[in-house]
């Protein structure tokens, strides 16, 4: 598909807090999108120079925080350049552009050069 599960919380009377991943473009009515809250977090590093056209993130942080759109992180991108993509977005209507994956997964997990 062009979308992958993401982590949906809700508060549940009995439970509290309650946590689960669900397979819909986003989380129910009811519930919030906490990507940190599920058991098995992804281990990827965005760049914080540049996404995949070259523009800037009007913050970094937002690749790891947005609701993935079809399937990818992205970030709203400064105007400069008039960079990015404009719409076509169900998230906003500000210009976007998907986040570049930086570096390599093993030195994301263990901290270290494997080169």
């Amino acid at each position: 598909g062009n979308h992958q599960p993401l982590c949906c919380c809700g508060q549940s009377r009995r439970e509290g807090l309650v946590c689960a991943f669900t397979t819909g473009r986003e989380c129910p009515k009811s519930e919030k999108y906490m990507p940190e809250m599920c058991e098995f977090p992804e281990m990827i590093d965005y760049s914080a120079k540049h996404t995949i056209r070259g523009c800037q993130c009007r913050d970094f942080n937002h690749c790891m925080t947005n609701p993935p759109h079809n399937g990818h992180a992205w970030c709203k991108v400064t105007k400069e350049k008039r960079c990015g993509k404009k719409g076509k977005n169900p998230y906003t209507n500000a210009r976007w552009d998907y986040c570049m994956v930086n570096g390599d997964p093993l030195n994301v997990v263990f901290g270290t050069d494997v080169t």
